[in-house]
C-alpha cells in the first residue's frame, strides 16, 4: 500500500511546507510566499521539487498499489 507519511519523509521541511499549503490547503503561490517569507517564485521550485520527489518514490515503491 502506498502511503503518504513515507514519500513526505523524503521532502526537506520547506518542501512540504510548500506542498502542504499549494495542494492541501489550496493557498495561492503569493500567499504561500507572504506565509513563508519568500518569493512566489521560490514557492514555485519548491513545489516542483516536492512533486518531483514524491513521483520518483512513487515510481519506485515496491508497495504501490494501483
Amino acid at each position: 500500500m502506498y502511503c503518504i507519511d513515507d514519500t513526505l519523509g523524503d521532502l526537506t521541511l520547506r518542501e512540504k511546507d510548500v506542498f502542504t499549503l499549494v495542494k492541501a490547503e489550496k493557498y495561492t503561490f503569493e500567499y504561500t510566499a507572504k506565509l513563508l517569507g519568500i518569493t512566489k517564485s521560490s514557492v514555485q521550485t519548491y513545489l516542483e521539487r516536492a512533486e518531483r520527489k514524491i513521483e520518483d518514490h512513487k515510481n519506485g515503491s515496491l508497495f504501490l498499489v494501483s
